[in-house]
């Protein structure tokens, strides 16, 4: 159950961060780390195939969202 405390708590930093207006790299940092941490939940808690799928498809856009703030 710690897993599922530690991402409550990340989904909180993030509201904060949210209405502090914080930028977007500050933003898509503690979405990143989320996702990290919602994969352990699911490892430690155990789920389905769908949950597993929708962690990845969130990794992936993470990962193309930072891609596309990377300066060329």
């Amino acid at each position: 159950m710690d897993e599922a405390r530690v991402v409550l708590e990340r989904i909180r930093r993030i509201d904060a961060l949210r209405r502090e207006r914080a930028g977007p790299h500050a933003l898509l940092a503690e979405v990143e780390q989320l996702v990290v941490e919602a994969e352990r939940w699911l490892g430690a808690e155990g789920g389905d195939d769908e949950v597993a799928a929708s962690l990845n498809r969130v990794s992936g856009a993470v990962t193309r969202t930072r891609k596309a703030m990377i300066p060329m």
